[in-house]
């Protein structure tokens, strides 16, 4: 198998096909110039141009992760590496066993990343200035983490405030002009909800990793987790917005004001009801339905089912002990437990 990468870090683009073995480090083929198709001789291109750009990022655990964009691990530079003993594959790597813990600490499954500690780190680093390549810190500094969430702030607050005139703009609705104009506001808030949340993904890992995984000020992290708090909400609120249920009042507007007969049953299944509001709220995620019924599960098998005319609790009421401050007190006849008596 072959892997091409494309090495566009300096204006002269080069091209270099690395063959991946079983058990082996990669197989470098030659450099080709992109622009002229032709092969370039080694001693005719810097070391960056070879490849030699190293991106890393300090972690909170002690490790530096380091990233190779241009090349994929060749025995030469394996050699290198096999000196350090906290050397360990990560990201993508070859399955040299069946188990990938395994796998992580033999060279020959390395691709193009791998962690060292700080201490072999600073030896690495070293060694690589001296062959004359690049090193990058690949860590995303504060204040574009801190301007990329006041962006998406922005956005989802444009949002939801289109997400509050809409409605009104529906009792407005007598033509099929007017209808037009509020199901094409709808689509486009629709479009624009769907490609804030794929992006918001991207600044969810963005975030995690400047929080969790990377080694930085206590100071830095305080910055970045208040607006995102502030930004989760916001985006709660917008994922809650019924786009259905506005298209419905849309067409049910219009039916009325041209004298046709309005859908009166705008009320949607319990359960879709319920997925709805677990965007928003996550607390109900415990809280689910049965047809008609609503049922709340409590970890340590108690369920409770709200039908119509009756609640019904299944399972074993003690354990609802490690969710209060209450004292299971035994009964001298009857049941296990007579009662749940409240802590002073």
């Amino acid at each position: 198998m072959q892997i091409t990468l494309t090495n566009d870090h300096t204006d002269r683009v080069i091209l270099r096909s690395f063959t991946l073995r079983k058990k082996k480090n990669a197989l470098p083929g030659p450099f080709i110039d992109k622009d002229t198709g032709e092969e370039v001789e080694p001693h005719l291109l810097t070391p960056t141009q070879k490849g030699l750009v190293f991106e890393y990022l300090e972690r909170s655990d002690g490790y530096v992760t380091i990233y190779m964009p241009y090349m994929i691990l060749t025995s030469t530079l394996a050699k290198h590496l096999s000196k350090y003993k906290s050397f360990r594959c990560s990201g993508k790597i070859l399955p040299t066993y069946k188990k990938r813990v395994k796998a992580l600490k033999d060279i020959r499954s390395c691709l193009q990343e791998f962690r060292l500690s700080y201490r072999e780190t600073r030896i690495f680093f070293d060694y690589i200035r001296s062959l004359g390549g690049e090193l990058i810190n690949a860590s995303t500094p504060v204040e574009n983490i801190l301007e990329l969430i006041d962006r998406f702030r922005e956005s989802a607050k444009e949002q939801l405030n289109l997400a509050k005139v809409i409605p009104k703009s529906t009792l407005k609705v007598d033509s099929e002009e007017s209808l037009k104009e509020v199901t094409s506001a709808i689509e486009s808030l629709d479009e624009s909800r769907s490609n804030l949340r794929k992006d918001y993904f991207e600044l969810l890992k963005l975030t995690e990793q400047a929080l969790e995984l990377e080694k930085r000020p206590m100071d830095e992290k305080v910055k970045i987790e208040s607006p995102l708090s502030s930004l989760k909400q916001e985006i709660g609120a917008l994922n809650a917005v019924d786009i259905p249920e506005m298209y419905r009042k849309a067409v049910d507007a219009f039916r009325a004001a041209t004298g046709q007969e309005a859908d009166v049953n705008q009320l949607v299944s319990l359960s879709d009801e319920l997925e709805r509001l677990k965007l928003a709220f996550p607390s109900m995620s415990h809280v689910h339905a049965d047809g008609r019924d609503l049922v709340i599960e409590i970890p340590g098998s108690i369920t409770i089912i709200f039908s119509e005319n009756k609640v019904n609790i299944t399972g074993d009421v003690a354990s609802l002990k490690a969710f209060t401050n209450t004292e299971l007190v035994r009964s001298g006849k009857g049941s296990r437990f007579s009662s749940l008596l409240l802590d002073d």
